[in-house]
């Protein structure tokens, strides 16, 4: 009986390492992520030469001192930077480039390639996806109350500032992982294993 005790434990153990293995980890699938998105590059800069086109058709940015994009450089970076980007994507591709004040002839290349762009970000971002802080969340609620507020004007700063999103993600997708970080930790017994495990020399058997 105790033979049989014992190797039930031992196939308990055994059950629990290999779910632990092939479980992965947030640090892996951020990893999965931004390898996810390296397609994107060109698609970057092929968004980002039609931005620069477009800023120079614009009238000149005369509140220079106001910022309408949240400081979420150092935030994508994280693992939940897929998500900031997605909803950067959806307030840009949604609410600035379908102005009427934007019509021209590179609106629609810039909206075909926005879509794909954003639809890209949709796949990758994994399941679940991680969520928003509240302090992200109102961060964007109060850029597209600005935005609003602003009316034309704020469709021009909004566009003016477009490239800093695209670098966004192209950092997103550059940033190195730290080792440390990547590597799996080693995993511990359940709780419940331990008691059943003492008083128990495996050594005897």
């Amino acid at each position: 009986m105790r033979t049989i005790g014992i190797a039930s434990i031992a196939l308990l153990v055994m059950l629990f390492n290999h779910q632990s293995a092939s479980a992965p980890s947030p640090n892996s699938k951020t990893v999965g992520e931004r390898q996810c998105l390296k397609h994107t590059i060109p698609t970057l800069r092929e968004l980002s030469k039609m931005t620069r086109h477009l800023k120079k058709s614009l009238p000149s940015d005369d509140i220079k001192h106001l910022q309408l994009l949240p400081k979420f450089g150092r935030y994508v970076k994280q693992s939940r930077g897929i998500t900031i980007l997605k909803e950067m994507l959806d307030f840009y591709l949604e609410d600035v480039f379908r102005k009427e004040s934007l019509k021209g002839e590179n609106q629609g290349n810039i909206l075909s390639l926005l879509a794909r762009l954003r639809g890209d970000v949709e796949r990758c971002l994994g399941f679940p996806p991680s969520a928003l802080s509240s302090g992200e969340r109102k961060r964007i609620r109060q850029m597209k109350k600005k935005f609003n507020e602003l009316k034309t004007r704020g469709v021009y700063k909004a566009v003016g500032e477009f490239e800093v999103v695209l670098s966004w993600v192209d950092s997103y997708i550059h940033q190195k992982m730290p080792k440390g970080n990547v590597r799996r930790k080693r995993q511990q017994l359940p709780s419940k294993l331990l008691p059943m495990l003492e008083g128990i020399n495996l050594s005897e058997h």
